[in-house]
């Protein structure tokens, strides 16, 4: 066996499970020479389809799955089909290896042997010519399976089927979920094979029995583990497949491709590029910004006010944790109401993770909160922390929305305050007044449908949600169990959400008594939350780097203190900032991963 690793650098480190559970790597086979399509290309696996080679396109497809890593099988032209996997691996940054088989004229059983030592416990299995819907593999890559069995994905659209070919296409018998009969010219068929397949190492040896009594095809190795009944069938419910064998089925393959059907590639898109040069470029104008005003106000100035403020940055930092500690008991109180208990030093430890990627992503402070349900599955699975966090960062929204309203109110009876910052603060509580209000009601409403009314526009949405209604229908189901059961818990948890936001106006009104400035709790209220409603109006700023100083600045001009002195409490405050969020990502670096609960795999 000749076995070759084209792209070992780019493989090394990366992790062989996905974190989200399932196969995590895909046995391509692209041995044949395609003879019904010769001419067309140097080998079928090289054959473009709307400008794309098939084996591109079997690739790309199965990275949208969530697949990272690939073995392909190559016969007929395998150095010009290796020659082009290794550019496509070294452009892409894919971890391909490369196993040649040269008795590629035999059946397609041997080329899948071949494979054999380098699929791993749990693998895919597709053919280089077939084009799939990524949420076919996706939902096949997650079926449960036990060590010993293989599950074919079937089509039981058997009855005018626009892209089978009845006289090529292999029929499949099921009977109560597994495999009865397999072939191309058995008489009593019920389903389709896609030619995907999810396996294990049973498959091989099945092979090797079968090939010891002559029969060389996949097909045979099948029929040895239905015979045991190990060999399962899974309904891919009509999403798209196609196998790109002639001059019509390259046809419908072009049109398949030109209607979107098989769905996006993985490569990164000009969209895609476009948000991370945009965040570059953000970043990088907050930071001019930051050093213009260093600059323009003298970082002598500000230096001195550092040194005066010296070993109280401790103080301000537990200040800092404390506020996320109870944040953590605030979700600590809405997840053990509802679900299942996770223990408060996670979350804790979660809090700070979640708050961390906050500063680093420009998403209005909501990008590390995406994450906090995949961070406690080893505690709560996936249908009940995310309906928690749902709800949990709805309640902190709402007690953000009461101390900002609170701040404004209190400081309209001490500060005169600018005209243009009356209309700014009041449309901002508007905003999101209104923001928390629509929240409450797209998650009511549930995803089900929310999806039903996005596939009316995009059908793609549809057939992405495919199997996984239940999933969604239990989501829906929790969320609204919560909202239907609020009670003094929840007032609980709004309150150390309310007594979070407290501790930032206690910081401020630390900093500026520790730099010998007569601020008031009022005033250090004001500043708190008019630097909140600045910070808030520029999230798409990475960090609010340049900005979050330029807030401080403002706020305390208009309280009639120096610029120097507000751009020092921007600077102490960032890093301050900086500290805890250190202390996050090095909690992210060392988070123990968990295997995904069997409920969440089932999707």
């Amino acid at each position: 066996m000749k076995n070759k690793d084209i792209n070992a650098l780019e493989g090394r480190g990366r992790s062989a499970e996905p974190a989200s559970g399932g196969a995590a790597s895909c046995v391509i086979i692209a041995a044949g020479r395609g003879s019904r399509l010769a001419g067309l290309a140097p080998s079928k696996p090289l054959l473009e389809v709307a400008g794309k080679a098939l084996i591109d396109r079997a690739i790309d497809v199965a990275r949208a799955a969530g697949i990272r890593r690939f073995v392909v099988v190559t016969g007929y032209a395998g150095e010009d089909v290796e020659r082009h996997l290794r550019a496509k691996a070294e452009a892409e940054g894919v971890s391909i290896a490369t196993v040649r088989n040269d008795e590629w004229e035999k059946e397609n059983g041997l080329s899948v042997l071949k494979a054999k030592g380098l699929a791993g416990d749990r693998f895919l299995l597709v053919m280089s010519d077939h084009l799939f819907d990524p949420a076919l593999l996706e939902g096949l890559r997650r079926r449960p399976i036990a060590g010993d069995e293989v599950i074919l994905a079937v089509d039981g659209r058997t009855a005018g089927n626009p892209y089978v070919d009845l006289d090529d296409v292999t029929r499949v018998r099921v009977v109560d979920g597994r495999i009865a009969a397999i072939g191309k010219r058995i008489p009593e068929y019920d389903v389709f094979d896609t030619g995907a397949f999810l396996c294990t190492p049973a498959l091989f040896e099945a092979l090797e029995a079968s090939q010891a009594r002559g029969d060389y095809s996949l097909s045979g190795g099948i029929r040895i583990l239905a015979a045991r009944g190990r060999a399962l069938a899974w309904d891919t419910g009509g999403l798209f497949w196609l196998d790109v064998d002639d001059g019509p089925a390259l046809a419908k393959a072009e049109q398949a491709v030109a209607a979107g059907l098989v769905g996006p590639a993985a490569a990164p898109r000009p969209a895609g590029r476009l948000r991370k040069r945009a965040r570059l470029l953000l970043s990088g104008a907050g930071l001019l910004l930051l050093v213009f005003l260093v600059i323009k106000i003298g970082a002598v100035a500000v230096l001195d006010q550092l040194r005066r403020f010296g070993p109280w940055f401790l103080f301000t930092t537990g200040l800092a944790f404390l506020w996320l500690f109870l944040q953590a008991c605030a979700w600590s109180i809405i997840q053990a109401a509802h679900f299942r208990r996770v223990p408060l030093l996670r979350l804790f430890r979660t809090k700070i993770i979640s708050d961390s990627l906050n500063t680093l992503l420009p998403s209005a402070n909501i990008g590390g909160d995406a994450a906090r349900a995949f961070l406690i599955t080893s505690h709560a699975p996936l249908k009940e922390g995310i309906p928690g966090v749902l709800v949990d960062k709805t309640i902190e929204a709402f007690a953000a929305a009461l101390f900002l309203a609170t701040g404004f109110l209190l400081s309209l009876t001490v500060v005169r305050l600018p005209a243009w910052m009356d209309v700014v603060a009041a449309v901002c509580l508007a905003v999101t007044a209104a923001g928390i209000a629509l929240f409450i009601v797209l998650q009511l409403k549930g995803a089900a449908w929310a999806i039903d009314r996005l596939a009316r526009i995009f059908p793609r949405v549809r057939r992405l949600a495919a199997g996984r209604e239940h999933h969604i229908r239990e989501l829906d189901d929790n969320i609204c169990t919560i909202y239907k059961h609020l009670d003094l818990r929840t007032v609980a948890a709004t309150a150390l959400h309310f007594a979070a936001r407290v501790l930032g106006a206690v910081e401020v009104y630390t900093i500026m008594r520790v730099l010998g400035q007569p601020l008031t709790a009022v005033q250090a209220l004001f500043t708190s939350t008019g630097v909140t409603i600045i910070n808030t109006a520029f999230f798409v700023v990475p960090g609010q780097y340049g900005v979050q100083e330029s807030a401080h600045m403002l706020v305390l001009r208009i309280l009639g203190f120096s610029a120097a002195l507000g751009l020092s409490l921007g600077v102490i405050r960032r890093i301050r900032k900086l500290a805890t969020s250190a202390v996050g990502i090095v909690l992210y670096a060392t988070h123990p991963s968990a295997p995904p609960r069997e409920e969440d795999r089932r999707g």
